[in-house]
């Protein structure tokens, strides 16, 4: 499971780095994303599948100085209530 923390919603959606996305394809596994108290848990069969869209355009990574996309997913934490999982 990948841990993600999420600082921002923007229209009920959120982006992570298309680097994540990558990492859980070859993994086989899925995010367990937090924004403030909620999370939000995305299995690996369907990290693709929940995808809403790609940012056009790449940023550059303050910290790695590579270049990436971002991968947005709609914000539910409804969907999984019974996580216990900290971050």
């Amino acid at each position: 499971m990948i841990k993600i923390k999420i600082n921002s919603l923007w229209k009920g959606q959120f982006g992570i780095r298309d680097k994540y996305l990558k990492e859980a394809e070859e993994k086989n596994t899925g995010f367990l994303v937090r924004h403030g108290k909620e999370k939000m848990l995305i299995p690996a069969e369907k990290v693709s599948k929940l995808i809403v869209g790609f940012s056009k355009e790449k940023f550059k990574d303050r910290y790695s100085n590579t270049w990436h996309h971002l991968v947005y997913y709609v914000w539910n934490p409804e969907e999984d209530k019974q996580i216990t999982l900290g971050l």
